[in-house]
């Protein structure tokens, strides 16, 4: 009786868990690419390039924050990340400043979207907030 009981209820854990009803909702991705130039030209950090007076300087650090980042349709807006950090130091030679930043975007809700909204910087909400308003987390 004992193992009766707790094979039924071992069977009705998987018939309620197995059950459950799944939506299937087609999902898209989306990849933006980030470039920096300069005069039209890849720019690479380290990299000498002409100053429109004859001078040569070269960048050795170029970085930014994206925030509310949007796709927006006839019905709204769908969020694609809160808040990112691009930093575009690493990318030293022309082949990564022609590569320059991917963003990979997955799992997207699929529709026709008009319009993509990209902020640069922090958005004031981020922007009002500080460091202890976080955890710290060690890998």
């Amino acid at each position: 009786m004992k193992y009766s009981l707790l094979s039924s209820l071992f069977a009705l854990l998987i018939l309620s868990t197995s059950c459950e009803k799944q939506e299937n909702t087609p999902s898209s991705s989306l990849q933006l690419q980030f470039n920096l130039t300069y005069d039209g030209q890849p720019l690479a950090m380290f990299q000498k390039v002409s100053y429109p007076d004859g001078a040569s300087i070269f960048f050795d650090k170029f970085n930014l924050f994206l925030s509310d980042c949007y796709l927006v349709n006839e019905t709204g807006k769908t969020s694609l990340l809160d808040v990112k950090w691009l930093d575009f130091t690493d990318l030293q030679d022309i082949e990564a400043a022609k590569k320059g930043i991917i963003l990979d975007l997955k799992e997207l809700p699929s529709g026709n979207y008009k319009s993509l909204t990209i902020g640069i910087g922090l958005s004031p909400a981020w922007n009002a907030t500080k460091p202890s308003d976080y955890k710290l987390i060690i890998h």
